[in-house]
């Protein structure tokens, strides 16, 4: 029995929760995945839980199953020239690092879609491409407590608490998986490829004073146009209330 996504080739840059979960289930629906990790270390969450099983830990193994994994030191050329060919190839590339981290590496929008121009480009960030919050790193426990789901409580007398499961990360890694998925429904034989962005802080927040309680779930990024409109969202008081990327510097993928 066939997948729907067989014959889709997504190359994963992502850690950790928010986009391991998004590109699994790519990956459960048939796509080839092909996961980048650091030599020796590989993703966070091969490491960051202490486990007898090691690098092949429950956590890891819930969030990256039906993929493969390339380990590459980006620092070397060649390694380097290996991956663009791979990118190249490929329908989609899939990160969550903070913003610029990519094109610092040489891997931003801009310049992978000048040789693959049909190229599907996602990112999983907590505050948006832009903003005060843009250059830095966060957690699932921030996007809650600064889009206010935390204070969500029926008790008023009760304190603040997190969620134990990592809500915001899910919710947002879900919202990315439906902009690949739209995004390679519209692609056509001619068609150009398409930049989207799914926003942790603006899928957790229902309803914020400046936002007129717009349910803001992902956006979309065609070109100079919606990079400017991206901007002026970002720049409103609920996008500059968190942004969290699970990626924290170019050291994840050295």
């Amino acid at each position: 029995m066939s997948l729907p996504l067989e014959g889709i080739r997504v190359i994963d840059f992502t850690q950790v929760m928010m986009g391991p979960c998004a590109t699994q289930m790519l990956g459960d629906y048939g796509a080839d995945v092909i996961k980048v990790e650091r030599p020796g270390m590989g993703d966070l969450s091969r490491t960051s839980y202490p486990d007898p099983a090691g690098l092949q830990n429950p956590v890891f193994c819930s969030l990256n199953r039906n993929k493969r994994s390339i380990a590459l030191d980006l620092r070397d050329a060649e390694k380097k020239a290996l991956l663009r060919r791979l990118i190249d190839g490929a329908d989609a590339v899939v990160n969550n690092f903070r913003a610029g981290v990519m094109e610092r590496m040489g891997f931003g929008y801009e310049e992978l879609s000048r040789t693959n121009p049909r190229l599907i480009y996602a990112v999983g960030t907590g505050y948006g491409p832009a903003g005060p919050y843009a250059h830095k790193g966060g957690q699932d426990v921030l996007a809650q407590a600064m889009s206010g789901v935390m204070a969500r409580i029926s008790d008023p007398d009760l304190p603040m608490s997190i969620y134990a499961t990592a809500l915001a990360d899910y919710a947002c890694g879900m919202h990315m998986v439906q902009g690949i998925l739209l995004a390679l429904c519209e692609l056509g034989p001619s068609a150009g490829g398409r930049a989207a962005e799914a926003v942790e802080k603006l899928v957790m927040s229902r309803r914020h004073p400046d936002c007129d309680g717009l349910v803001i779930s992902a956006l979309w990024s065609f070109g100079e146009a919606s990079r400017a409109a991206l901007t002026r969202l970002s720049m409103s008081g609920p996008t500059q209330k968190v942004r969290q990327e699970a990626g924290e510097s170019l050291g994840h993928l050295p």
